[in-house]
């Protein structure tokens, strides 16, 4: 599959351009043009603003899925999170991200497409585990491994090759976690 990553320079970015040209996808690594991000052999590399006019109408052609990550309390997955996290992501620089990726899912959700934002919250050094569980409530102490993202992130894009579906996707989690979470996105930890 043709995979786009946006934000690839970052910790859990990095992952996912990894992961993915380990399980034999063709990455395109998009990065800010200031960025001193070296992509590994056989990716692509791009320094472009995404946000801005024009950026994605160019590089999304020929891409099958586009991959980027959101964070736990952003929009409506701030009702989940322990109230001393909300007062931490509210005050303090976090919002100004917060701010961003909020406007990149309101694109996403009034784009048409199949989407899906995997919210993790206290990010933590370190590759996939397989023990992430998705939970209804993001508590003081949550915590994910960036590769740990990165996997649940490739795990839910379409895969072409097996006819899987990101609606099968969202179908599986939602039966596994009883409706707790919308079809839009999850909370891991």
């Amino acid at each position: 599959m043709k995979l786009l990553v946006l934000g690839a320079s970052g910790g859990c970015g990095q992952w996912v351009v990894r992961l993915g040209r380990k399980r034999g996808h063709e990455v395109t690594a998009l990065v800010r043009p200031t960025s001193s991000y070296v992509a590994p052999e056989g990716v692509t590399l791009l320094g472009e603003e995404f946000l801005s006019d024009g950026v994605l109408e160019k590089i999304l052609p020929g891409h099958q899925a586009v991959i980027s990550i959101s964070s736990g309390g952003v929009t409506d997955s701030s009702a989940h999170t322990h109230w001393l996290l909300r007062l931490l992501f509210n005050r303090s620089n976090i919002s100004i991200s917060h701010t961003d990726l909020a406007k990149m899912e309101e694109l996403y959700a009034d784009s048409g497409l199949d989407w899906l934002a995997i919210r993790p919250i206290t990010l933590k050094d370190g590759g996939p585990t397989s023990t992430a569980k998705p939970v209804s409530f993001y508590g003081w102490k949550s915590k994910i491994t960036k590769g740990e993202v990165a996997r649940l992130i490739l795990d839910a894009a379409p895969s072409h090759a097996t006819g899987r579906s990101l609606h099968g996707t969202i179908d599986e989690i939602r039966d596994r976690t009883s409706g707790i979470c919308r079809p839009n996105h999850r909370i891991f930890q």
